[in-house]
């Protein structure tokens, strides 16, 4: 692994450990490094540390103690926010769990260390309307309603995702099924409406929102402090055939073993190969939340691997097979004859599409067009190790 990557997982620890990092590099470039803090969501992990290591500019130390500054602000913002609410649909019986980040955070040494966007939470469905009282009361408005949850504002300019399930029913019907049971769920102590998962079916789901961002469109490394904050605090206390059972029930247990050992390669000293240096980039360049372009390396990693070059790819973009086209036409599955009918459907069906939809897609086709051959070969590689069993229907 890059001494860079390797000094970003020695200041990431450091921060972790509260103590001076031992780095093995030389200075990296400063917009580099605050890039990478920004796409991550990883400033008070990487900037603090990096701050009182290196000699910078009067200008750039200015900046980073900004950024810093700002980040703190940030976290404290938020929970002041999850708290009040927490309080609000306790004392008003709205039936609510805390989810992703929302929980990951208290585990850390500090709530700072693990900077988040947003709130996010899920309403049980009988609780649905009271939620959006209360959050009307206090002066939150929609500013998104999605698939799988409504977005609020607060009169703070917090963003709140009130989610309907847990998994969205696109990915994997599997899945979504999977975490639409709230059998597991168990109140909280002392509480009446506040529900919360046990630490096994927390990390279960941690993976697989993970899983199912990287399947989309990639996910960024801060996931992997949290792996590594998990297995640190739980790890000795798990029932990890439990845990193995369950993941490998929603199809997604040959990717978490892949990112645990990606995280025991970064921030534990493993040995590691070229397939995990290749998906730790990937991760890296694509930030928290990847890249919509990325969207198809997930189906063709399927192909067969001696015809991964750049002609079979645009082949399989523009003409996709059967068993791609038949999830989003389901008729094919009856009419497989009609498939190239459906083609010419497909790319009307674009035109037409939102503005959104139409320049994801437009992203899309410039990376296929711009792509090149060793890119290729090392996404079909990465795609394949993690065996993904995802379908719609």
């Amino acid at each position: 692994m890059d001494i860079f990557y390797k000094d970003l997982g020695e200041l990431v620890l450091s921060s972790l450990e509260n103590r001076k990092p031992n780095l093995q590099g030389e200075k990296p470039d400063y917009s580099k490094l605050l890039n990478i803090a920004y796409m991550h969501h990883m400033g008070q992990l990487l900037l603090v540390p990096a701050l009182n290591s290196w000699n910078w500019s009067e200008q750039d130390t200015a900046n980073l103690k900004k950024q810093i500054m700002g980040g703190m602000f940030g976290t404290a913002k938020l929970d002041v926010v999850q708290k009040q609410l927490e309080k609000e649909f306790e004392e008003n019986g709205v039936k609510f769990l805390m989810m992703k980040g929302s929980v990951i955070k208290y585990i850390y040494p500090k709530q700072e260390l693990r900077e988040m966007g947003d709130i996010d939470l899920l309403v049980y469905p009988e609780s649905f309307p009271k939620a959006e009282e209360v959050l009307e009361t206090l002066g939150y408005v929609v500013v998104e309603d999605v698939k799988q949850h409504k977005v609020y504002k607060s009169p703070g300019g917090v963003c709140v995702e009130a989610h309907h399930t847990m998994c969205d029913r696109t990915t994997d019907k599997k899945m979504y099924e999977y975490f639409c049971d709230y059998s597991k769920h168990k109140l909280k102590d002392g509480k009446k409406y506040t529900y919360e998962m046990t630490n096994e079916d927390f990390y279960v789901y941690l993976m697989a929102h993970m899983a199912r961002h990287f399947y989309v469109k990639g996910c960024g490394i801060r996931n992997l402090v949290d792996i590594y904050i998990y297995d640190k605090v739980y790890g000795k206390q798990l029932n990890r055939a439990y845990v193995e059972q369950e993941l490998n029930k929603i199809g997604i247990l040959d990717y978490t073993k892949q990112m645990e050992k990606l995280t025991a390669i970064w921030l534990k000293g493993q040995e590691t190969a070229e397939v995990y240096d290749n998906i730790f980039e990937y991760m890296l360049d694509g930030g928290s939340y990847g890249h919509d372009y990325n969207g198809f390396w997930n189906r063709f990693s399927k192909v067969d691997p001696q015809k991964e070059n750049k002609f079979q790819l645009k082949l399989w973009y523009y003409f996709p097979p059967l068993t791609y086209m038949s999830e989003k036409y389901p008729f094919l599955e009856k009419a497989p004859a009609c498939l190239p009918f459906f083609w010419v459907k497909r790319v009307f069906d674009s035109l037409f599409a939102s503005k959104k939809v139409r320049q994801s897609k437009e992203e899309r086709r410039e990376h296929v067009q711009n792509v090149d051959e060793n890119t290729i070969r090392k996404m079909s590689e990465i795609y394949r190790s993690m065996n993904f069993r995802f379908t719609s229907r």
